[in-house]
């Protein structure tokens, strides 16, 4: 190294603070957690598992304790602390090798390299204390990236070029931890005064190191150590506690006992198996032993290694003397660990020294281990430090920086309200003192940390890292944990969940978050000094759930630029600024290193996960796709209604088939008459020649048109072949079409339980402001609903919940009087049904006060005194803004505002909410809502003036109405399949004229049908419809929403023609106008649509015509000839004729001149409409009585004018 270098080296090393030393050498110790807890099964499983395949398990199973393969996650979570204190030291080579080794631990394991990848976890995590306590020579540094070339499946990418710059940062890094572990113990004892911040690196602040338990005078666990005692801290003890509780597993079949002779070798076999898979276990608890310092009694423990190896290669001479010496171990072990004392030292090593074991143990190596006992001192953790640093506004922002990548944060904003429902949900499980709830807790807390610090968001950063020390020194809690420490970590979820609800735009920013993480803080300083504290007292009694104390909530900030009392301390930020130079450290110095992935989630939460793949994709794809899905519903629809009319035009078709065939057989019959006359002239012998050829060409002629008539019958039958096929495939375009949305509308759709964690905090929260111990039940979580819509219930139903606590649930106190349990009940209950989503709230408080209600509704002047007025109608009251029973305004109510607001938002959805209230019993809301559904189907029912969609939900039959009667009271009713039920008229119903639905006069009525339609509570009832139409699919479209809420209205939708339907609930819309009658009838002139009369033998022509005239608001008739005409006079009297003039059987002016002869019809305006263009033409028929006179070609303009002025003057 040259002298320029190992100047720097020296300067480094010098201003290298004491503290960051110290972390680092903990971050290097907590590798030893996961290889603690790694045993053989976990080789054997993961390899097992990998070789069964996907799915597949190992013979045997993993047994208790960490899942096959899992020590290689916690080893990659332990790699990225000891990173993080590399770097905050500038430890560039070190960085760059851990990095590398957790890329690589975060991946797959290749089935042949498991079984070797703990052993050369054990290796590095050796070299790598060594290298982090000052302890390796700078010559063997580099062997942190040379055995990674070694490490199975990882060789491959750690090629030499990457090698040598790695191994030269390293030696670098070596020089400088020794350099400075030399000058710290050069400097044990200096007062901290003395020394210059000037010579510190920026960012080197000095943070003071773990306090030892009981040392109130702030000595660290280095001053401790050079004083003679040895500083391990209580989470190793447990992890050490934990590995010789395993220990007894390895010795188990070796303890079984002998075996007759017959299986005398057999049983050899075992237990030679058996204790070198002991000798095994005892290596590496040795290891870890001695990593922690403890170097004696590893040194004692592996001579029992040593011991048990001679024994297994010499299985016969293991006898009850060695069995009884050999079950005393584990848990002798066990209990040092868990309580250390020289007594309990005594009763670990003795048995070890045991004469009886071929090898037993020195007595000078037991008292040198029992020395070193002796010497602990016992810190909470060392991997944990106090902070005493101040914080401001600044540290605690939740704003997005403006530079930050944006499918970064969009990542971010995804992940931060499922994360911070994941940690709240753990914390809730470590209140019920769940196990596991600890690890998982401290998981979601560094990752939501690192999502927090890998875009720049400080706030959450802080609070984050804060718990994650907290938690860390709750690992070797054994017990249950104190209700204070409880309430502590309840809070910090909160204000966890709040903060990132506010970051992704879902709600504001939360206030008091300084009070949280002052309380956070304290409670890691005081384990820091007191383990203990965090254990739950034998009897202590239950936390008050009101939270007496102020809620942190409530505490107000410092004002901008007003430092913060000196009394909070700063670790987080810290924290926040070394994940930025980490991350800018590794920008810099980035050597081929792989990008590490954040590790999955343990086998735990992956079980219920499929191999199935998940897509992100913006909400508005998802919209347009919907939107894609009702117009391709729209069109189908259309499609539907043009095949209907081409079977019409096919009916049509058929009928000109065979009258054509008809005129074809009397034409026929005609030649043949006049055959037979030419014959008869023939033998008169006045017979012309000419004659004969012009019934030659007639006879030919009536042939050809028998041969077109009989093609148009076959062609007619070919089109209906068509039009069923067609029918077919529309009918499955249908099905494909409403799958198709449905699968559309699943992609927007969420589960209720996505937003529980929310309203959980809502109760929470609400409960300790109100001072009562209140419990939430949700039932129906997993029910799916649109996104948007439950989004809009979020805030509604909280209303509702802390309505419910602060209105319904009592005191404690006071619910013990009246003979309730002390802790209120909220059910909040979420189910589909049919069309809409339902959701109840139930409480068992004290239910509305009518009186209250009635005198406030007195108060107010929306009630008189005296007046009259159920229950029912009462609890409307508390539905109306500014209403409040509350005489004193709180932070919970008082003011108003909340069940109002509930219903405001309920209306806004097109729903309902009704009230049901039980003095002294307690109340239930229920809220329906309509839901978007892929298609409804539906019913069609038309008549002149309206079109209706009946939905199809709840009608269980469609019947014929040859089954109406009149009971004994004159009751109309219908007999149904179930007997008699009620009838009503679907006019009746909707309150429309009683020949709403009425054909036109002339046209013949349609048979009408009877649908019978189950009720919600069961009942059945009959509803008599003019004609029942077609079924169709639709798609609801809510109305506008200034249009209130109309019973059994659900929406509108767009039908195949064009025309708009409302789409009609028959079982709410019964259910509401029980007692509703029909309108008078019209007057049939105010409600009938005047009339034209189409007249044109051409088809093409009648059509045109019909829709000009239908477009002007007329009714249409239309006829093919001028007799067709008249007798459609007979039935119904035009008010406009539009006629040809050349047609068949009666031409136009003929019909003109027999319409004029009739009284009735004598007024009727007449146009007539021609190719003829002759003033002869015109004069014939305006004497006729034509009013206008029109050639062809005409324009439209043209012809409504006349037709306005024909009306205006009539």
């Amino acid at each position: 190294m040259s002298p320029t270098g190992a100047d720097a080296s020296a300067r480094g090393a010098a201003a290298m603070p004491d503290a960051r030393l110290d972390a680092l050498d903990a971050a290097a110790v907590g590798l030893l957690e996961p290889l603690i807890h790694a045993t053989d099964v976990d080789v054997v499983g993961l390899a097992g598992a990998a070789a069964a395949g996907p799915g597949g398990a190992a013979p045997g199973g993993t047994g208790p304790g960490t899942p096959a393969g899992g020590w290689r996650i916690g080893l990659a979570s332990a790699l990225d602390r000891l990173a993080e204190a590399a770097l905050d030291l500038e430890l560039i080579g070190l960085g760059h090798a851990v990095g590398l080794l957790r890329a690589h631990l975060l991946g797959v394991a290749r089935p042949d390299d498991v079984a070797l990848e703990l052993a050369s976890a054990e290796g590095w995590v050796s070299d790598a204390i060594a290298f982090c306590s000052g302890q390796l020579p700078v010559d063997e540094a580099p062997t942190l990236i040379e055995r990674l070339r070694d490490w199975p499946g990882l060789g491959e990418r750690v090629t030499p070029e990457l090698v040598a710059p790695i191994a030269s940062r390293l030696r670098q890094d070596a020089e400088r931890i020794a350099a400075a572990t030399i000058a710290s113990m050069q400097a044990v004892g200096a007062a901290d005064d003395l020394r210059e911040p000037a010579a510190m690196p920026p960012g080197m602040e000095e943070v003071p190191a773990p306090m030892v338990a009981g040392h109130e005078d702030g000595e660290t666990a280095p001053e401790r150590a050079q004083a003679g005692a040895l500083a391990v801290g209580a989470d190793e003890l447990a992890m050490l506690a934990e590995a010789a509780g395993q220990l007894e597993e390895e010795f188990a079949p070796a303890l079984a006992g002998d075996a007759g002779a017959a299986d005398r070798a057999a049983h050899e076999a075992r237990i030679a198996d058996s204790l070198e898979a002991g000798a095994d276990a005892i290596e590496r608890f040795a290891n870890a032993v001695g990593y922690i310092g403890l170097a004696a009694v590893s040194a004692v423990l592996e001579t029992f290694a040593r011991t048990l190896h001679a024994l297994a290669s010499e299985p016969a001479r293991f006898d009850d003397r060695h069995r009884r010496l050999l079950a005393q171990v584990a848990p002798a072990w066990v209990r040092l660990f868990r309580e250390p004392s020289p007594q309990a030292a005594h009763e670990a090593l003795g048995p070890l020294g045991d004469s009886a074991w071929p090898m037993p143990a020195h007595r000078e190596s037991i008292d040198a281990a029992m020395a070193q006992f002796a010497s602990l001192a016992t810190v909470a953790s060392r991997r944990v430090a106090a902070a005493e640093q101040p914080v401001d506004e600044r540290d605690l922002s939740l704003e997005i920086p403006l530079d930050a990548d944006r499918s970064v944060v969009d990542n971010l904003l995804r992940e931060l309200p499922t994360l911070s429902a994941e940690f709240s949900s753990c914390i809730d499980r470590m209140a019920s003192g769940s196990g596991d709830a600890i690890a998982s807790a401290q998981r979601v807390a560094h990752t939501l940390k690192g999502s927090a610090n890998t875009v720049g968001v400080r706030g959450i950063a802080v609070l984050t890292h804060q718990l994650e020390d907290l938690l860390q020194l709750l690992e070797p809690v054994d017990g249950g944990l104190s209700a204070e420490l409880i309430d502590v970590l309840a809070d910090a979820a909160d204000c966890v969940a709040e903060m990132s609800e506010s970051v992704a735009g879902m709600g504001p920013a939360p206030e008091g978050v300084l009070g949280v993480l002052r309380r956070v803080r304290d409670w890691t300083n005081r384990l820091l000094q007191d383990p203990a504290a965090a254990i739950a007292a034998p009897a202590e009694p239950r936390a008050a759930p009101a939270a007496a104390a102020e809620p942190a909530a409530v505490e107000a900030p410092a004002e901008a630029g007003q430092p913060v009392a000196s009394t909070v301390p700063a670790g987080p930020v810290e924290a926040v600024e070394r994940e930025e130079k980490v991350e800018r450290v590794q920008q810099i110095e980035r050597i081929g290193q792989v990008e590490p992935v954040e590790p999955a989630e343990p086998a735990e939460a992956a079980q219920g996960a499929s191999a199935q793949e998940w897509l992100r994709v913006p909400a508005s794809l998802i919209e347009r796709l919907l939107a894609f899905a009702n117009e391709a519903s729209i069109l189908l629809s259309q499609a539907q209604e043009q095949a209907v009319e081409v079977d019409r035009v096919r009916a049509t078709l058929r009928s000109g088939t065979d009258q054509l065939q008809d005129l074809a057989g009397e034409l026929e019959r005609l030649v043949d008459v006049r055959g037979t006359a030419l014959s008869e002239r023939r033998a008169r012998e006045d017979f012309d020649a000419l004659e004969l050829d012009e019934y030659n060409d007639l006879h030919t002629v009536s042939r050809r048109i028998a041969e077109s008539g009989a093609d148009g019958r076959l062609i007619e039958q070919q089109l209906g072949g068509n039009v069923a096929a067609l029918r077919d495939s529309l009918s499955q375009l249908e099905r494909i079409q409403v799958d198709l949305r449905e699968a559309a509308l699943q992609t927007r759709t969420v589960r209720v339980d996505s937003v529980v964690p929310r309203w959980r905090r809502t109760v929470r929260q609400a409960a300790r402001m109100a001072g009562h111990d209140v419990s939430l039940q949700v039932d129906g979580e997993a029910t799916e609903i649109d996104a948007q819509l439950l989004q809009s219930l979020v805030e509604p139903i909280a209303h509702l919940l802390r309505n419910a606590v602060d209105h319904g649930i009592e005191p404690p106190a006071q619910r013990q009087a009246l003979g309730k349990p002390p802790a209120g009940r909220i059910v909040l209950a979420f189910a589909r049904d049919g069309a809409d989503l339902v959701v109840e709230c139930s409480d068992d408080g004290r239910g509305l006060d009518p009186q209250a209600v009635r005198d406030r509704a007195t108060a107010l002047g929306l009630l008189e005194a005296g007046e009259p007025c159920d229950d029912a109608a009462l609890a409307r009251f508390v539905l109306i803004p500014g209403f409040s029973t509350r005489t004193r305004a709180t932070q919970l109510s008082g003011r108003g505002i909340g069940l109002d607001v509930v219903n405001q938002a309920v209306r806004e959805q097109r729903g309902s909410l009704d009230i049901a209230s039980m003095p002294g019993q307690g109340m239930q809301v229920r809220l329906r809502v309509p839901v978007r559904l892929a298609a409804v189907p539906v019913i069609v029912v038309r008549s002149p003036s309206h079109v209706l969609a009946l939905e199809v939900r709840d009608v269980e039959q469609i019947l014929t109405a040859d089954r109406i009667f009149d009971d004994a009271d004159g009751v109309r009713r219908f007999h149904g399949t179930a007997g008699p039920i009620r009838l009503v008229r679907l006019e009746d119903a909707l309150g429309l004229p009683v020949d709403a639905f009425a054909p036109p006069p002339g046209v013949e009525p349609a048979a009408p049908a009877v649908l019978q339609v189950r009720m919600a509570g069961g009942e059945r009832v009959a509803v008599l419809v003019a004609e029942a139409g077609q079924t169709r699919n639709v798609v609801v479209r809510p109305l506008a929403s200034f249009v209130p809420p109309i019973p059994g209205v659900d929406g509108a939708a767009v039908l195949g023609d064009g025309a708009v339907a409302p789409v009609i609930d028959l079982p709410q819309l019964l259910a509401a106008r029980q007692d509703a009658h029909a309108a008078p009838a019209l007057d049939a002139a105010r409600r009938a649509a005047p009339v034209c009369l189409v007249v044109d033998d051409s088809v093409s022509v009648r059509r045109t015509m019909e829709l000009f005239a239908r477009d002007l608001g007329y009714e249409v008739d239309s006829a093919a000839d001028g007799i067709d005409a008249l007798e459609r006079v007979a039935r119904r009297v035009p008010a406009l004729v539009l006629v040809d003039l050349e047609m068949p059987r009666m031409n136009g002016v003929e019909f003109v001149r027999a319409l004029r002869e009739r009284p009735d019809t004598r007024a009727v305006p007449v146009i007539m409409i021609t190719s003829r263009s002759s003033e002869k033409h015109r004069r014939l028929a305006l004497d006729a009585g034509v009013d206008v006179f029109l050639t062809k070609p005409y324009t439209e303009d043209a012809l409504a004018g006349h037709i306005a002025q024909l009306v205006h003057r009539r």
